[in-house]
């Protein structure tokens, strides 16, 4: 099946399943959305990991990625109140010791030299994407948490895919516009933050509570949060060209790895975050 047609078919099916998680399983502070954003997360640093194998850095180990769900999972149970406020920064500071203490055993024996970019590799892998998932998970404490989840991935992924979809039919001619993603247009780029704002003004009407019913905020968190999609998409793309990969993975049909799906939401869930927060 033609890749886009795939792509655009994910999007209808996905979509609609997250809007069924979130809204019908609201329970226990959204315990249900912030399992599948824990996991993708790991899955995610798996991915990034990869990465660094692929380019000949020294292996963080299988625990780096594993140890960074931490962060998530500390921001929920932070947020749900099982427990006390500040355990977000009190898991990041222990994950990040563990890291370093960890350098005191070298894998081999009298070879110390992989230890300083280990100890690099390590910290890069915990914190990507996990750090910036840990906003997403934060989504689910604000007033209508439901409105808000729903209303950031409706804007993330109606640009991402407007992006693609328009891109891929009439952005021949104009792409080449940003070197590290070559394949990426200019058509593509003001489709996606077209539908991006326009998902917004959608929302502000479904959803009037989430942009305390102005319009000036709605229609700035569509152009806002499409400029952090586009950003967070070539920040992945970065990566993949420095390791001469297409996909982080070929776990999700038409779209790669966990990463590529998610890539576009990291910065993003922090931004909107805090201006939901600020203007409410």
């Amino acid at each position: 099946m033609n890749k886009v047609v795939t792509r655009v078919l994910l999007f209808f099916i996905a979509i609609p399943l997250l809007v069924c998680v979130i809204f019908l399983l609201p329970h226990f502070s959204h315990l249900a959305i912030n399992l599948i954003a824990v996991t993708v997360s790991v899955i995610g640093a798996f991915e990034f990991r990869e990465f660094f194998n692929r380019s000949g850095h020294p292996d963080s180990g299988p625990l780096i990625p594993l140890l960074s769900g931490i962060l998530p999972v500390s921001a929920y149970l932070e947020l749900s109140g099982i427990l006390p406020g500040g355990w977000f920064e009190a898991s990041i500071l222990i994950s990040a010791t563990m890291i370093l203490a960890m350098q005191i055993f070298p894998g081999k024996r009298e070879d110390f030299s992989d230890i300083l970019p280990r100890y690099a590799v390590s910290m890069a892998v915990l914190f990507y994407p996990s750090f910036f998932v840990s906003y997403f998970v934060r989504l689910s404490s604000l007033p209508n948490a439901s409105m808000v989840i729903v209303s950031f991935i409706f804007i993330v992924f109606a640009n991402d895919t407007g992006a693609y979809l328009f891109g891929s039919i009439a952005g021949a001619r104009t792409r080449g516009i940003v070197r590290i993603s070559p394949n990426k247009s200019l058509v593509g780029f003001i489709c996606g933050m077209v539908c991006s704002i326009g998902i917004a003004a959608i929302c502000r009407v479904l959803f009037p509570a989430v942009f305390g019913k102005s319009w000036a905020l709605a229609l700035a968190a569509g152009l806002i949060i499409g400029i952090t999609t586009l950003v967070g998409d070539l920040i992945e793309s970065a990566f993949k060209r420095s390791v001469n990969v297409k996909d982080s993975g070929a776990i999700i049909p038409g779209r790669g790895g966990v990463l590529d799906s998610i890539d576009s939401l990291l910065i993003g869930a922090a931004v909107f975050y805090y201006l939901i927060q600020v203007t409410s």
